[in-house]
């Protein structure tokens, strides 16, 4: 949504910031054009760098500028729409009390939209600092009532939303894959996300995940970027070549008692592919007083899921990715951004992810994680 949104905010921080200061018109124009162009820039990059939308086959320097520049203008806009609501105000008060506004008013406007691009500048670079770090583990505790005995103290890596693509370093992949293996789990599940980019320029890079390893295997689900970068041939190659057992509407049951199960995404409707569907996806000799998890990379699911499971894992909301945005992000994802909620009978948690999507890499207090969950009988 907010691709489509960046032209009206260009305009706006363009009538805010920019026409009101006393310079020639034919520099407001080429500022305004330089605006627009950046607001635009996912097509513009698209249109060098197809044939992936969301993964132009571009240099990784072209990308975190163009990432950086882009995130600058969003942040400038919510700092200047903030400041435009107190400016408001500040004229109602003098207004009601019937007072003149200082002489020097304009002036220090003027300052001030600049002042909050040097706030915008510095927030933007560190949420790219952030955003690109690697990330570290985060362990938890889960309780479930209905946990097998066998299954008290499990540990299960949960990894989500690596966005492999063209500029990510094999050497990021493989820290990830030791550092996940390092924490000891007994079964990795990835939920979606995997990638950006075809088989052919990615394959290699995904191909590093075959070195996961846990006594229970490495499970997984699609999120909704595979169905943009080709589904059925990520689907196979993750199969064949990773070893990783993808789980599309399907379960399994484990040594240990769990029902482990997985479903597609809600991406597959815009390429008509099979939609997700928990209640399918559930075993079918598991019964009510049985311990079932779900895989499912978006957590909406989680509200057709409650009552067949009793723990979903997801991800898709990188966690909000900026405080402050997250609210907007919530609202998007059927009232979840991060963390364990309750949904019905069922437990749910969303992970932060694992990576980050290189088209806007910025985190700011959500930083990335490989959370280790370990199961307790409730």
């Amino acid at each position: 949504m907010l691709i489509y949104l960046s032209p009206i905010l260009a305009i706006f921080v363009f009538i805010v910031a920019i026409f009101p200061l006393k310079i020639n018109r034919w520099w407001k124009l080429i500022i305004f054009g330089i605006l627009f162009c950046i607001s635009q820039k996912y097509f513009i990059l698209y249109l060098f760098g197809g044939p992936v939308f969301f993964a132009p086959r571009l240099p990784r320097g072209i990308m975190l500028f163009s990432a950086w520049i882009y995130a600058v203008l969003i942040a400038w806009f919510a700092l200047l729409l903030v400041s435009v609501i107190a400016r408001i105000i500040i004229r109602l008060i003098y207004r009601r009390k019937k007072k003149e506004m200082p002489a020097n008013w304009k002036t220090w406007v003027c300052k001030a939209n600049f002042i909050l691009l040097g706030i915008a500048i510095l927030c933007t670079t560190l949420g790219i600092y952030w955003g690109t770090a690697l990330p570290k583990v985060r362990e938890r505790t889960i309780c479930l009532k209905d946990l097998p005995k066998d299954a008290e103290g499990m540990r299960i890596a949960l990894i989500s939303d690596l966005h492999i693509d063209y500029i990510t370093q094999p050497e990021f992949i493989r820290e990830i894959v030791r550092r996940t293996n390092a924490a000891k789990p007994d079964l990795i599940a990835i939920v979606g996300d995997f990638v950006d980019g075809t088989v052919e320029l990615c394959g290699n890079k995904v191909g590093l995940l075959k070195d996961l390893k846990a006594p229970y295997g490495v499970w997984g689900v699609p999120g909704n970027h595979e169905y943009y970068s080709g589904y059925h041939q990520w689907m196979y190659f993750l199969e064949r070549e990773t070893g990783i057992n993808m789980l599309l509407n399907d379960s399994v049951r484990l040594p240990n008692g769990i029902y482990l199960s997985g479903t597609t995404d809600q991406g597959a409707k815009r390429f008509w592919e099979e939609m997700p569907n928990p209640e399918m996806a559930k075993h079918p000799e598991m019964k009510p007083e049985d311990c079932g998890i779900l895989l499912a990379h978006n957590p909406k699911l989680a509200h057709k899921a409650k009552s067949f499971y009793d723990l979903q894992f997801s991800g898709h909301t990188h966690g909000g990715m900026i405080l402050g945005m997250d609210l907007l992000v919530r609202q998007m994802n059927g009232g979840f951004v991060s963390g364990l909620y309750n949904v019905g009978n069922m437990q749910l948690y969303l992970t932060n992810g694992t990576c980050i999507w290189s088209g806007f890499p910025i985190r700011f207090g959500r930083p990335s994680e490989i959370a280790l969950i370990t199961l307790k009988k409730k």
